[in-house]
């Protein structure tokens, strides 16, 4: 253990990026709260959960570095260590420390009783710190905190080379079984919106957040289109499978023989069946779709998976790959090619044809 953790107040998630210091709060001159602030969602979550997992190894070691690198003595929230990181008067041989440690030891975290933990962190997720690390250190260098030499050096920090490996994604045989599953079950509000909502995952190729905030005047019927609002403010057009279509307007007719047409398109339904007005969160959707799967036997698909599978189902149906990266959002078709699982598919079935070893055993 590198820090006494009694000398460590967790406290609960804060909902803005107020500072740890007793000073006062992080104010708009500070290059974290810029750097943040040039990010929505969940990419601003990611970011600080990112420079969250340095800072706690600069407070860990901090014995080994230069004081003035500190704001205060310790954090006094688990979730905002990072505010209290004087970003700017970092060297590259702090920098270098902090992140062999979150290489090597892992990410530092806390049970609820104020114990640290230490758990290990894939090539992806010290990549993300990375990237928020060198975000915060370009608006150090903009704001002329930090010097040309040092922004260089600090920039030479590697990345880490993330496996290629397969990404599970939910093939249109899973995902129908799933809806048969459910369309088999008793009529309810229940059954009528997760079947709306496992449709749309698939159908839609939607990301958790865009499903959860999608609203009644998003949809165009008549189009078979969606309005989405997606990351860092993007908005675009994507089209809604028949299919789909036919399952989400099951949906809004049951909401609107209720009188229950909210601002929303997917809400919480209460028990008793009552049907709510606020939108569910990203974690009740990914429950929602674990608890049906649970329910039918099969393996728990995650809300990305749908998404995979969606570009991969289209591909193979001979989509030209720009149509459908421009459908489900992504800013490159780099993106939409790891998104494609027929290679991967295709090898192993044409591999799995040759007899290797023989078979005629007793």
């Amino acid at each position: 253990m590198l820090v006494d953790s009694k000398s460590i107040v967790v406290a609960g998630q804060p909902s803005n990026l107020v500072s740890t210091s007793t000073t006062g709060s992080i104010n708009a001159k500070d290059p974290v709260v810029i750097f943040l602030m040039s990010v929505t969602g969940h990419t601003q979550t990611a970011y600080r959960n990112g420079l969250n997992r340095i800072a706690w190894h600069l407070f860990a070691a901090r014995d080994h570095f230069n004081p003035d690198l500190f704001r205060i003595e310790y954090p006094t929230s688990s979730s905002t260590a990072f505010a209290g990181i004087n970003w700017e008067k970092i060297s590259y041989t702090e920098a270098r420390l902090a992140f062999n440690l979150l290489l090597q030891r892992g990410a530092i975290s806390f049970s609820s009783d104020g114990t640290m933990e230490l758990s290990p962190v894939a090539a992806a997720t010290y990549n993300q710190s990375r990237v928020a690390f060198r975000g915060v250190i370009r608006e150090c260098f903009t704001m002329s905190l930090l010097d040309a030499d040092t922004y260089q050096r600090l920039n030479l920090l590697e990345q880490q080379k993330v496996r290629n490996g397969r990404t599970s994604y939910a093939s249109a045989e899973e995902v129908n079984a799933l809806i048969e599953h459910i369309s088999a079950l008793p009529d309810s509000n229940w059954r009528s919106r997760d079947l709306a909502l496992i449709a749309l995952l698939f159908g839609a190729g939607l990301r958790r957040n865009e499903l959860a905030t999608l609203k009644m005047v998003d949809i165009d019927f008549s189009n078979n289109a969606l309005l989405i609002r997606g990351k860092g403010e993007k908005e675009r057009v994507t089209a809604l499978d028949k299919g789909a279509a036919k399952y989400l307007k099951r949906w809004l007719s049951r909401r609107k023989d209720e009188d229950a047409l909210g601002e929303f398109v997917f809400s919480r339904v209460f028990k008793g069946g009552k049907i709510g007005e606020d939108c569910l969160s990203d974690f009740g959707i990914f429950s929602i779709v674990a608890a049906r799967c649970l329910e039918a036997g099969m393996r728990v698909i995650g809300p990305h998976e749908f998404r995979h599978g969606h570009v991969t189902t289209l591909l193979d149906a001979g989509l030209d790959i720009n149509y459908v990266s421009q459908n489900v959002g992504h800013s490159s078709t780099e993106t939409t090619k790891r998104y494609d699982q027929r290679g991967v598919r295709n090898r192993v079935e044409k591999i799995g044809t040759v007899t290797l070893v023989g078979t005629d055993l007793e």
